[in-house]
């Protein structure tokens, strides 16, 4: 993926997807942790491998289409790896469906939404800041991922959860 083009703060996300799409789909096999998103039933024996190389293969797609040749040839590099088994199959399959559901659960959650910027000047508002001792024009010329304000978070149940603790203890 080398982040697509992507600037490292924005790709930042669609790594997180791709582990926890990975994650999830290796802890419905073996049930070991708590899911962090989705739990699929999972057959005995379903291979583990299989399951994480099909997930992640399905959220790189899913973003990424106009690569999805390049994730199926790594695809078929891993699983050619594995044995042809009922294992495998069940493997790939839950792998499919962990994916499924991941991408279902993070649909419209703000993802590079289109946002216009409009520069200003004041609390909330990104104000370019020069970076020293780069030669001028020492600023960016705009904010990146300006989307990131939108985005729903991973592990909270918004962005402004701790807010009021936070301006609690500065007044």
């Amino acid at each position: 993926m080398a982040s697509a083009g992507r600037k490292n703060v924005v790709a930042l996300p669609y790594f997180a997807y791709v582990d926890v799409a990975m994650y999830d789909a290796i802890n419905s096999i073996d049930d070991r942790f708590r899911p962090f998103a989705v739990s699929v039933s999972a057959p005995r024996g379903a291979s583990k491998d299989a399951a994480a190389a099909s997930a992640a293969h399905d959220v790189l797609a899913h973003y990424f289409p106009t690569q999805a040749a390049t994730f199926d040839a790594a695809l078929a590099t891993s699983l050619a790896g594995i044995a042809d088994s009922q294992s495998k199959t069940d493997g790939i399959n839950v792998g499919k469906a962990v994916a499924g559901q991941w991408l279902a659960l993070r649909a419209g959650d703000g993802l590079e939404a289109a946002l216009v910027y409009t520069p200003g000047h004041g609390p909330g508002i990104w104000e370019p800041v020069p970076t020293y001792p780069a030669p001028p024009p020492n600023t960016p010329p705009a904010p990146v991922g300006v989307w990131l304000t939108q985005f729903k978070p991973f592990a909270m149940r918004s962005a402004d959860q701790f807010l009021a603790d936070v301006h609690r203890r500065w007044r």
